[in-house]
């Protein structure tokens, strides 16, 4: 079951931002903890070519199990999933200053509506009538969308990233 999941999450000397995934895929579903995986591997690297360390960062998954098939985008029962999960994660978002919903079901979750490719690199407010928790939202797309072949998108992520951390830092800076 889900109880053996585990969110990664940032000591005292984190940056106050939270990576927000979708659900666990295989590699995650037998480790027990997010981005374990290919994707997991990927933004790992990321996180480095933004001169960034990911053990500053939070990160889990809007749904902590695997869905079948390892589809949830779309599925009749995403946003009961996502709906189901909710008072795991919502505790976790006090830690931090800035979210980064990774991908449309993550920026579904925090916003209520999904378009991660215009959404991305913009700065938001979290739907407090839908959470709960008032956050600063800063969507970027998913490290598995870059690692399928979408590689033109690395150096969005990495900006989003930097730009979470600063934002986190200093506050929105005009």
């Amino acid at each position: 079951g889900g109880d053996r999941f585990r969110p990664s999450l940032a000591g005292a000397g984190g940056y106050r931002v939270a990576l927000v995934g979708e659900a666990p895929g295989a590699d995650e579903a037998v480790s027990g903890y997010p981005f374990t995986g290919k994707a997991g591997f990927k933004l790992t690297r990321l996180i480095e070519w933004a001169g960034l360390e990911r053990e500053k960062f939070d990160i889990f998954n809007v749904v902590w199990c695997r869905p079948p098939n390892n589809q949830l985008e779309g599925t009749p029962y995403e946003n009961a999933a996502v709906a189901w999960w909710k008072p795991y994660w919502r505790p976790l978002l006090s830690r931090s200053s800035v979210v980064v919903p990774m991908g449309n079901v993550a920026l579904n979750a925090f916003t209520g509506r999904k378009g991660i490719l215009t959404a991305r690199g913009y700065i938001g407010e979290a739907n407090q009538e839908q959470l709960g928790v008032s956050c600063k939202v800063l969507p970027t797309v998913h490290p598995s969308f870059i690692q399928r072949g979408q590689s033109k998108y690395s150096a969005a992520f990495i900006h989003d990233i930097q730009k979470a951390v600063k934002v986190a830092q200093e506050g929105m800076v005009f």
